[in-house]
C-alpha cells in the first residue's frame, strides 16, 4: 500500500485526458436511431410462466439466457430506483430498453419515429421518479416519463452541447450531461454550461459523471493531464494527478464517503483528496491482470470487473470468483454493476448473471 500527495488547486471531481472520440466509439457500443419529440410505447408486460433464471450450485448466483431477455444484443445495463435491470436494445429500425425485474418481468419501452436528426445513444439513467434520461451523441439529451418524450438540444432549448457521452443525476435531481465541448447541468428549468475550471483548465472530453450523497459530482476527463475535480454547487477543487500514479479512468466509483477509487494495472487507488492510497492486488496469478469495471456496494465492499473473473476487495482483502468457486459460466472480461439491494449484475459470455454476496 502506498500514499501520494499532489497538488491542491480550487475547482469538481473531474480527471482529464486526450481523445474523447476513442472513448466514445471503441467502448460504447452506440445504435443509429431516428427520434421526434412524441411519446415513448410501452409494450405488453411479458410476464413468463417461470423464471428466467437458473439457480446455481452455489449459494447466491443465478444465471439468465441473454436471448431470453434481450434476443436482439444490449448496448448498456443499468439498474432504475426500483431494483429493477434496464438494458439497452439494438434494433434494425429504433433503439429501446428492457427492463427486467431478476425474476420473470418485462417491459419492453420503445423510442422510434421518424423525420428528426439521426441519433447516437451513448449512455442512459434515472431520476428519483424513474424517468428515462437518455444521452445522445448529437442531438442532445431526452427525458421520457413512459408516456411522453421532451427533447433537449441547441434548436429548441438553451442546452449548449448536443454531443453527449455521458449523463448523471444527482442526489438534489440535477441531471448533468457530459461532451467534448463541455459539462452541463439542467436543474429542471435551464441549462448551465461548464466549460472551464476557475484556473482556465478546460471541462472537455467528458467521460464520467459519479455523483456522491451530499449532492457533490465527481467528474472524468481526456485531456492534456490527468486530473479530478469536486464541484459542491458553489466551489470548485481539482487535484492534479501526477503522471507517476498509473491510473486508468474507465473503472471507477465512489465509495459512502466520497471517496473516488480509481484502477491502475492490477491496483486500485483510493483518492481522499490530495492523497492517493494505492493498493495492490494479492491474488496469486493476477499480477498482468486489467480491471475494466468497478462497482462498490453499500458496505464498501470493491468490486472489481476483470478478464478472470470477479474480484472483491474489502479494503484489507482480496477475493476472486471464477468458475471454480462461483456461479459464472464465464470469466473473460466480466462487466460488473450494482443495483439498490447490492445484487451484483454482469455480462459473462452470453448470459446474464445475478450474484448476491452472503459475505458482507
Amino acid at each position: 500500500m502506498y500514499k501520494f500527495v499532489w497538488e491542491q488547486r480550487t475547482s469538481f471531481y473531474i480527471g482529464l485526458k486526450i481523445n474523447i472520440y476513442r472513448k466514445i466509439f471503441g467502448v460504447l457500443l452506440l445504435i443509429t436511431i431516428n427520434l421526434i419529440n412524441g411519446c415513448s410505447k410501452e409494450s405488453n408486460p411479458v410476464t413468463p410462466t417461470k423464471s428466467l433464471g437458473t439457480e446455481s450450485s452455489y449459494p447466491g448466483w443465478t444465471i439468465y439466457d441473454y436471448e431470453n431477455i434481450v434476443p436482439n444484443g444490449m448496448t448498456f445495463m443499468r439498474n432504475d430506483n426500483n431494483g429493477n435491470i434496464w438494458f439497452g436494445v439494438r434494433n434494425p429500425v429504433d433503439y429501446s430498453f428492457v427492463s427486467f425485474d431478476g425474476r420473470a418481468k418485462l417491459n419492453t419501452y420503445s423510442l422510434d419515429g421518424i423525420g428528426y436528426k439521426s441519433n447516437l445513444i451513448t449512455d442512459f439513467t434515472f431520476d428519483s421518479k424513474n424517468n428515462l434520461i437518455i444521452g445522445t451523441i448529437d442531438s442532445g439529451v431526452i427525458i421520457s416519463n413512459g408516456t411522453k418524450r421532451t427533447i433537449y438540444n441547441r434548436n429548441n432549448s438553451d442546452l449548449e452541447l448536443d454531443g453527449v457521452s455521458v449523463i448523471a443525476v444527482d442526489s438534489k435531481q440535477n441531471i448533468w450531461a457530459g461532451g467534448n465541448e463541455g459539462l452541463a447541468k439542467f436543474d429542471g428549468t435551464k441549462w448551465q454550461l461548464f466549460q472551464k475550471t476557475p484556473e482556465g483548465v478546460p471541462l472537455s472530453s467528458i467521460i464520467k459523471i459519479l455523483p456522491d450523497k451530499k449532492g457533490n459530482i465527481c467528474v472524468e476527463s481526456f485531456d492534456s493531464v490527468f486530473f479530478y475535480s469536486k464541484y459542491d454547487g458553489n466551489t470548485w477543487k481539482t487535484y492534479f494527478i501526477p503522471a507517476s500514479i498509473n491510473v486508468s479512468f474507465d473503472a471507477a466509483a465512489l465509495d459512502s464517503k466520497g471517496n473516488l477509487w480509481l484502477t491502475g494495472g492490477n491496483a486500485i487507488m483510493k483518492f481522499e483528496g490530495s492523497v492517493c492510497t494505492k493498493y495492490n492486488c494479492t491474488i496469486s496469478g493476477l499480477s498482468d491482470e486489467f480491471f475494466n469495471s468497478m462497482a462498490i456496494d453499500s458496505h464498501d465492499n470493491i468490486w472489481l470487473g476483470a478478464y478472470h473473473g470477479l474480484v472483491k476487495f474489502d479494503g484489507v482483502n482480496w477475493k476472486i470468483y471464477d468458475k471454480s468457486n462461483s456461479g459464472l459460466p464465464n470469466t473473460r472480461s466480466i462487466h460488473v454493476t450494482i443495483d439498490k439491494n447490492d445484487n451484483l449484475w454482469m455480462f459473462s459470455g452470453n448470459k446474464i448473471v445475478r450474484f448476491h454476496d452472503q459475505e458482507k
